[in-house]
Formats: C-alpha cells, structure tokens, sequence
C-alpha cells in the first residue's frame, strides 16, 4: 500500500466545481486584487479566530515581518525566537533590521520553554514570537506573564495552529499580535501563497494595513514607506470556500492522531506529549525514536510517506552562525531534531491508510 504524507488532490477534490467557479469569475470581471472579496474573508476569519481584526497578506513570512514592523523596533532591540521552528520565524526578525536572541524548547512539546525564555530576556528584549508548532500550543499562561512582567511585546505565530486552544481559548488571541499562514499544505491552505496578520489593536491593525499597502490608504498618497503584501482575491475566494469546513478539518484530524495515539505502542516510539491544557489541531504529527533515519527508510519501503520537518536547530544553521551564539544553550532543539519524524496525517485520510501506518510502525524492530 502506498501512503502518502499528505493528499491535496484528494483534499480539494470536493472544491474543484466552486474553484472553477471562482477562477472563471476572476477572469470575466477582471478581478484580481482588492475588492470585496478579501474585506470578506478578513471579516470571516477574525470572527472565526475571535479576534478584532484581521489583515490579508501575501504569505506567512510576510506577516512575521509586517507584524514586527508595526511594533517600530530599532535595530538594538532584541527579539525572542524558538531555536526549533522554520526559518521564516527568525529571519523576519534581521528582515526588519532587529536583533535574534534564540531560546531553548521544551524537549516534549517542541514549542518555546517557559524557562529557557525568562532566563533569555534582557534589558534589550523588545518582542517575543511564540511558536505553536505542529498544531500544538504553547504554555500561553506562563509566557503571557512574562510578557506583562517585562513589559514586552508578544505576537503568536500561528501558521501551524489554526484553532487550536489553550485551557479553552483560541490561540492568537493571547498576543498584541498573531500571524498565520494559508501556504497549502496547512490545516486551512490556499492554492498558493497567502496569509494574515490577526489583532486586537485598531492602531496594530491600521499599521500592518499600511505598511502592507506601499504606505497609502489613498492611491499616491503614501503616509509611511511601506511594501507591496496584498494578499490576492483569488486566493481570498479559495480560503472563504474551505472557510466553514475548518473545524471539520481539525475534527478528522484529532481523530486521526487519536487513533496514533491509542494504537501506536511501540517501545522504540515516543509519541508526541499533550499537555492538560493543550488541545491540539494536529497540522503534524510527530514521533521520536533514536533509530530515525532507520524508521524512515523501513517506511518508505512500505510505501509511507514521512518528513522530517527541520533536519537541524537553527542556532545550528550556517545562516545564523554571524550571531556568535553557543549551540550548546539549545540542547533540546538539538536533540529532538535527531530524532523526530512526521508521519503521515491528513484529513481524508483513509481507515485502511491509517490501519497500516500503526500496524506497519508497531512492527518496526531495529
């Protein structure tokens, strides 16, 4: 049987009719950025995220680095990141000429670790930009304190996490700001790049607007310098489409990664580690073994697809070697990525799928 990692031909397969639909509509009417189309997916998606505004974007990185940018950082600021998550987390941060200041992460949870972070913070310490990786959320409690506690800046990047609760409450309603990302492989994607930035802050908000609109609520006439980060209306109309299915997709997703976790009882298997407070959206599922480049090699000569998401810290990456940081402060981020695998979770996937992939990861013997 061949299991793939993820399936987004059989995703969209229901939308196909109503993409057609959209895309023919684009091309008579000529209408392809601005419009009502995005005022309505912003209006839908803030209301759904419970949150006061919402800003369409070009894409997830974009809304690091134009939520950042509203914050009106200096270049001796420091902002914290997680030393285990994509790139785009960190790199906003010297986009918008700040400074990283990278934090160890929780070895159990993979998102950033309560203590590593206070004993990060320093005078210079401006922002922090809480990971919820993997649809898992962050220990929003304790962080939210210490953001009041230092009078620091915290925005929630959110592109993993779509709905997903801490002790009850939506993520990206914690932080001045949240960012997310409909990159298509997400748990609610677009057919190409786009994003949002999210907040409770008119003055945030009318700022992200601007600087994502070259500085100008009227056309010529530019209040600020700002860049071109619209995000499109066809991709607005793809994403309000799959809107109203969201909490569906999650549905099947926590379903899924259920079923992994009763059924998959392999003593060279960690699975992942769901904390009292969290309810997870499961954008991956991730487990770890000393024996992982063994366990991907065996599945894939089962026909199971798996990813190993980032094949190093990024302390450890030759792109931020200049920082002049000691890997060794990151211990955990260093160790998990030797040892983690994605395995194979989507929202259509099949009984059958899923019966193999636990059958087949229980019978692994290195």
């Amino acid at each position: 049987m061949k299991v793939p990692f993820n399936d987004l031909a059989r995703h969209h397969e229901p939308f196909k009719d109503k993409f057609h639909e959209i895309l023919s509509n684009a091309i008579e009417t000529s209408s392809f950025v601005r419009g009502n189309q995005i005022t309505k997916f912003e209006k839908d998606f803030s209301n759904l995220v419970k949150v006061n505004h919402c800003i369409g974007v070009a894409n997830g990185t974009d809304a690091l680095e134009l939520a950042l940018k509203s914050l009106n950082l200096t270049r001796e600021d420091e902002v914290i990141v997680p030393s285990y998550t994509w790139i785009s987390t960190a790199e906003s941060v010297s986009n918008i000429g700040a400074n990283i200041r990278f934090c160890d992460t929780n070895p159990d949870t993979f998102n950033i670790c309560p203590e590593s972070l206070e004993a990060s913070i320093t005078q210079k310490t401006k922002a922090i930009i809480v990971v919820h990786l993997a649809g898992q959320p962050a220990e929003m409690g304790t962080i939210s304190r210490l953001c009041k506690k230092h009078n620091i800046f915290l925005i929630e990047d959110c592109a993993q996490a779509h709905l997903a609760e801490y002790n009850g409450q939506l993520i990206g309603s914690f932080g001045d700001l949240a960012t997310y990302s409909f990159y298509p492989g997400k748990n609610l994607g677009a057919l190409g790049d786009a994003g949002c930035v999210t907040t409770n802050s008119a003055e945030y908000a009318d700022k992200v607007r601007l600087l994502a609109n070259h500085g100008c609520k009227i056309k010529g006439i530019h209040l600020i310098e700002g860049r071109n980060s619209r995000l499109d209306n066809m991709q607005a109309c793809f994403l309000s489409a799959k809107l109203p299915h969201l909490n569906q997709f999650n549905a099947n997703r926590r379903k899924i990664a259920e079923i992994y976790n009763l059924r998959i009882k392999n003593k060279y298997i960690t699975k992942p580690l769901v904390p009292s407070y969290a309810n997870p959206v499961w954008h991956l599922y991730i487990i770890r073994t000393d024996y992982r480049d063994l366990l991907k090699d065996y599945l894939n000569k089962k026909g199971i697809s798996t990813v190993i998401n980032y094949l190093r810290s990024l302390p450890e990456n030759e792109a931020f070697q200049y920082l002049g940081t000691s890997i060794d402060s990151y211990k955990n981020s260093m160790h998990n990525c030797k040892k983690v695998l994605s395995i194979p979770l989507f929202p259509e996937m099949l009984d059958e799928e899923i019966d193999y992939v636990v059958d087949s990861i229980n019978k692994f013997n290195p």
